[in-house]
């Protein structure tokens, strides 16, 4: 075999074998003096991608298949408190995902189909108390709406048909005494709009004031 051919099949080899070696080992980047994120191979050829904050704790922790997000992932505050928890599926959010306010307790939770909203979600205050409940169709609101204030009390109900307010919509004070109610109609308020004083009494209200 001529020398000079040999010597270049030990060269492509050698880059070969050392693509594959790179590519195949965990790999760990560095930020200034701290480390940025740590790339870790799975057995089944996808990637755990551990990423982190300058004072050392995690930022978020996810996997990888084919370069797309893919599977469980986990997104935290500077102080390690969990932020955000998430299933991916070939680069797209799929599955139930539940996100957490700075003090721990659930801010939001629902599911997602091919990375849009779907289903029901249900929306929390920083006490617990629920904030609103929404259900989805395609990503946009789509069925009855409620939410309600920091102390539990219902302020607003209505209901949604493909994104937009439709039918009979209430709104109540913060003590939950009602105090406006109308129709809408593909998004646009029609017809009367009516508000209710602290005794009770309904008045039609200007077209003007709403």
């Amino acid at each position: 075999m001529n020398v000079l051919g040999y010597i270049k099949k030990l060269v492509v080899l050698f880059f070969i074998l050392n693509v594959y070696y790179c590519f195949a080992q965990d790999t760990t980047f560095y930020d200034a003096e701290h480390v940025r994120s740590i790339s870790y191979l799975l057995e089944d050829g996808g990637r755990k991608i551990v990423t982190y904050y300058k004072n050392g704790n995690k930022s978020a922790v996810e996997h990888f298949k084919k370069g797309d997000l893919h599977g469980f992932a986990t997104y935290l505050y500077p102080d390690g408190t969990i932020k955000g928890q998430e299933m991916w599926k070939n680069g797209l959010l799929h599955g139930n995902a539940k996100y957490f306010h700075p003090n721990g307790l659930i801010d939001k939770t629902g599911d997602y189909d091919r990375g849009l909203y779907t289903g029901k979600w249900e929306h929390f205050h920083p006490n617990s108390k629920m904030e609103r409940v929404v259900y989805y169709e395609n990503g946009l609101p789509d069925g009855p709406w409620k939410v309600y204030n920091e102390k539990g009390v219902l302020i607003q109900e209505g209901y949604y048909e493909n994104g937009k307010e439709e039918g009979n919509w209430l709104f109540y004070t913060n003590k939950g005494r009602l105090e406006f109610e109308g129709m809408y109609e593909d998004g646009v308020r029609v017809g009367d709009w009516y508000y209710y004083d602290k005794k009770g009494r309904k008045s039609k209200l200007d077209k003007e004031d709403y």
